[in-house]
């Protein structure tokens, strides 16, 4: 009898501890900065905040021969979508340019797409180009490792109707778990 109470009892302090550890502060401006499982990305988009909803963003990575290839991508509750998604030769955190560079087998693209309507015909297509000439932006990992990417980024994307319609995406941010 006496066992089966502290058993009881253990079980008791057991749901208690994981309900005080489970029931934490949700932090916006900490999402990134801290070691979070929440998979988040933030943004300025035309000077505009952006910040993908957690249960809309994700990742992936595959590091094999000294060669890093990922992808992020993180929607909004307006459905609108970051991604990134590249293909480097350095599998080290660090500073990478956002520009296709085939010679040396080096690709980073970027694309936000605005979607929030309801006809898929007005759905808009913003990418940086894959000039290999131009550098649309930046991407820096401050993070990498086999369940987790994170760091900063900026790029311009042109409208692939009307490339004159650019977008700025400054001040992102990703903390990616996968």
């Amino acid at each position: 009898m006496k066992i089966k109470l502290n058993l009881t009892y253990l079980l008791f302090l057991f749901t208690i501890t994981l309900s005080v550890l489970a029931c934490s502060k949700d932090s916006d401006s900490n999402d990134i900065n801290n070691n979070s499982d929440k998979n988040i990305i933030t943004a300025k988009v035309n000077g505009k905040d952006y910040k993908s909803n957690p249960l809309l963003t994700a990742g992936a990575a595959l590091s094999l021969d000294n060669v890093l290839t990922f992808t992020i991508q993180g929607v909004d509750d307006n459905d609108a979508k970051i991604h990134i998604t590249g293909r480097i030769n350095s599998t080290s955190k660090g500073t990478y340019k956002i520009q296709s560079d085939e010679a040396n087998d080096y690709v980073i693209l970027g694309s936000y797409i605005l979607n929030g309507q309801t006809d898929p015909a007005n759905v808009k297509y913003f990418f940086s180009s894959s000039n290999e000439k131009e550098v649309y932006g930046e991407i820096t990992f401050t993070e990498i490792t086999t369940s987790r990417l994170k760091g900063t980024f900026y790029f311009n994307a042109n409208d692939l109707d009307n490339e004159a319609n650019e977008v700025k995406i400054t001040n992102g941010a990703f903390n990616i778990s996968f």
